[in-house]
């Protein structure tokens, strides 16, 4: 046990080597720890209130520090985004929205991040720089969640817009926008997609989870159980595992 915050946790993530992990206090420090050696590396405080997400970049080198994944109505999101240093947890740089960020997370190679606004966009950001890459996506509802795909050529999102609420794939070279036809009636709570990039998933706030290859083909829809909060592929792609409520 290694008390590295003295407050709780509000999030906590493992670099891909496992060797460290990232822990974000409800104070608002934010503490990188030697798994391994059982120390504390590095810390330092963000001085932004609503955060509440950490996530390392795939090669480890960045943190990306963003609002809860799941807030409560008294909860109030960050309108932007930290980019830390793995190593020393220096601020490297901020992705400002100006709008509440429900969503925000690197591309598979590192050289890029996203962040999803309530105000209805997505935008692209290079890393380190922290700056804008492209126009915004602009989706017309508050954007809930989104992804890369694995190339980085595309990007997948989810909105709130009650039983208009929408799953889409955007072309970044072209900006071009396509809505992926589902049975789903209400707010977007999760989008993955395949390692090999040929598949999404999605599940929403009405039960259903849904499926699609690539190129916007349905696949298959079921309903879970219980109120889905996060669904993901197995690294095979194989299986789908959902966390509810």
């Amino acid at each position: 046990e290694i008390d590295a915050t003295g407050a709780m946790i509000a999030s906590l993530d493992l670099d891909p080597a496992g060797d460290r992990a990232a822990g974000l206090g409800q104070d608002g420090w934010i503490s990188i720890v030697d798994v391994r050696r059982g120390v504390l590396t590095a810390s330092s405080h963000l001085d932004v209130a609503g955060l509440g997400h950490v996530t390392f970049s795939r090669n480890g080198r960045w943190i990306l520090v963003a609002g809860k994944r799941r807030p409560g109505p008294a909860d109030v999101l960050a309108d932007r985004a930290i980019v830390i240093d793995a190593a020393d947890a220096g601020i490297v740089g901020e992705l400002v929205d100006g709008a509440p960020i429900s969503s925000a997370e690197f591309s598979h190679d590192s050289t890029r991040a996203l962040t999803a606004s309530r105000a209805g966009s997505v935008r692209i950001w290079c890393i380190p720089s922290c700056d804008s890459d492209g126009e915004q996506l602009l989706h017309g509802a508050p954007v809930t969640c989104a992804r890369f795909t694995p190339d980085g050529l595309s990007v997948v999102s989810g909105t709130e817009a009650g039983p208009r609420s929408e799953v889409s794939l955007w072309e970044l070279s072209t900006g071009v926008r396509r809505v992926l036809a589902g049975r789903q009636r209400d707010r977007i709570e999760s989008i993955d997609v395949t390692r090999d990039g040929q598949r999404i998933v999605a599940d929403s706030r009405d039960l259903v989870i849904a499926t699609w290859s690539l190129d916007g083909r349905p696949l298959s829809s079921f309903s879970a159980w219980t109120l889905p909060i996060e669904t993901r592929w197995t690294p095979d792609g194989q299986r789908l595992v959902t966390l509810g409520r």
